[in-house]
């Protein structure tokens, strides 16, 4: 079995897994700051995370990740991804209250989340 990982550049390949994994710890950090206020947040702002993933995105985009892979992602899961990005949306929005100006940012953000991992996880 061929690894999902393993991929012809490397830095594609690291870039992957740190936009991955910077994710996961951004919504990890910000789940567990949002359940008991000031846990995280007192330590170490969880939106370091929220730029990596974003440095990394940009770097993919670089490295040629063109929109021309889009279209190998299975169209089950763009539909699965729809009602995920709508309550993902909903979630943040209802819970971004204390975000201020940044509310509607943050709830774009969590709609386009589905997408993108649906494209790092199906891209190839």
């Amino acid at each position: 079995m061929k690894n999902p990982l393993h991929r012809s550049n490397p830095w594609e390949s690291a870039a992957r897994i740190v936009l991955a994994a910077s994710l996961a710890w951004y919504a990890a950090f910000w789940l567990a700051d949002a359940l008991r206020p000031g846990f995280v947040s007192r330590y170490l702002s969880v939106h370091w995370f929220l730029l990596v993933a974003l440095a990394c995105a940009g770097w993919l985009l670089v490295l040629g990740v063109t929109s021309a892979k889009w279209t190998k992602i299975p169209r089950a899961w763009l539909l699965l991804a729809l009602p995920a990005g709508l309550l993902a949306g909903w979630v943040a929005w209802r819970v971004g209250a204390g975000a201020g100006e940044y509310r509607v940012l943050l709830a774009l953000l969590a709609f386009t989340a589905p997408f993108a991992l649906s494209h790092v996880r199906h891209s190839s």
